[in-house]
């Protein structure tokens, strides 16, 4: 049993946590050997995110007053909770699915992100979009295609007549 003085730094670091972080994601790992929950932690840490084992109580003492205190008021069972401090949840979600699939033990239970209460069937589909980073590819691949586009067409009067040239001086009417 903690001390008090134990408990109540552990809601401190929670409320913190829940403040600073606009991602909480709430996992399920009731059976992961230990050799999986480490390498699962350390995967975590990875993606910069942080994981941390709560006791329900806790965390809903912690989230009283901050986004996260509708989602965890109902919590059940051994829970986990994953903070992410990133604007890109795609990322952290992707790596999270991936974890689930590779540890049987582990899953996903129920999320907070900017506010809103995701369940873990629309985590699982907001992990299949895309991440920040590809969608910012994506846009600026579309938005230098049309200069690209206009270059080679801007080019292209100049490079006909370049050949045009070229054919005339290779067939010597020029003299």
């Amino acid at each position: 049993m903690k001390a008090k003085a134990i408990k109540q730094q552990e809601v401190d670091w929670l409320k913190n946590a829940f403040t600073e972080n606009s991602i909480v994601v709430a996992c399920n790992f009731q059976g992961i050997p230990v050799a999986d929950d480490v390498e699962l932690r350390r995967k975590i840490r990875e993606s910069g995110a942080q994981y941390r084992v709560v006791p329900n109580r806790l965390a809903k003492l912690a989230a009283e007053g901050t986004h996260a205190e509708e989602a965890l008021s109902g919590l059940k069972g051994m829970t986990s909770l994953v903070f992410f401090a990133e604007d890109d949840p795609v990322t952290l979600l992707k790596s999270l699915v991936a974890q689930s699939k590779e540890f049987e033990a582990f899953g996903l239970r129920l999320g907070v992100i900017g506010g809103e209460n995701f369940d873990e069937a629309r985590l699982i589909a907001l992990s299949k979009m895309a991440s920040k980073a590809e969608t910012q590819s994506r846009v600026l691949f579309l938005l230098n295609s049309p200069a690209t586009s206009l270059a080679r067409q801007v080019q292209a009067p100049a490079q006909s007549l370049v050949r045009v040239l070229q054919a005339a001086i290779e067939e010597e009417k020029f003299q």
